[in-house]
């Protein structure tokens, strides 16, 4: 059967409190079984406060997940093996002055024109002066970028919702971007 993905954000890992853990499981029989856990780093990481499921990036035919977790207060995110959940070395990713909110919202496909895919992040508290406008980061794994956005004005917090529109025969496809103070979507067409 299939695999469901499964988080416990505020789960203890013996002594370490709130590392948090995600966790695959199938059904089996009447029960379901642990295919594979991974708790987060460190104390208080809390990891599994936002998870997602993504393209296979490790190339092994099983798509991989996306985690957030907490290091030194900030949130981050986590590419765990879809197939394993070992946690990728390397793969934490963030930014400062997001007020723990990086990757509150998620999302992939062809953002960047002509390549295969990339990555969104929305950080709607993310803000150069506190000001909660809020940001977008593209991340581009084949040209090793990572672009940061910022399309809101004060109180905007935009990046709470992203949402991905296929574009076949154009070179990228469309990002949608909500937000929670406007009253408006915001587009990103690149193609």
């Amino acid at each position: 059967g299939g695999v469901v993905i499964i988080s416990e954000p505020l789960r203890w890992r013996g002594a370490t409190r709130r590392a948090g853990r995600v966790i695959a499981v199938r059904g089996q029989g009447n029960g379901l079984e642990v295919v594979w856990e991974s708790f987060g780093p460190e104390a208080n990481a809390r990891m599994g406060e936002r998870v997602h499921v993504v393209s296979d990036v490790t190339g092994d035919g099983v798509p991989d997940v996306v985690a957030t977790a907490r290091a030194d207060g900030d949130r981050v995110t986590v590419l765990l093996d879809g197939a394993t959940g070992t946690l990728l070395g390397g793969s934490a990713l963030g930014v400062g002055a997001t007020e723990s909110t990086f990757g509150e919202a998620f999302a992939f496909g062809r953002l960047v024109p002509n390549v295969p895919v990339a990555y969104a992040y929305g950080a709607p508290r993310a803000s150069e002066v506190a000001r909660r406008d809020g940001a977008v980061y593209l991340l581009d794994l084949a040209n090793n970028t990572f672009e940061a956005i910022t399309l809101g004005d004060e109180g905007d917090e935009v990046g709470q919702s992203l949402a991905i529109l296929p574009q076949a025969g154009l070179p990228a496809d469309t990002l949608f971007v909500g937000s929670r103070g406007a009253d408006y979507v915001q587009v990103l067409d690149r193609g």
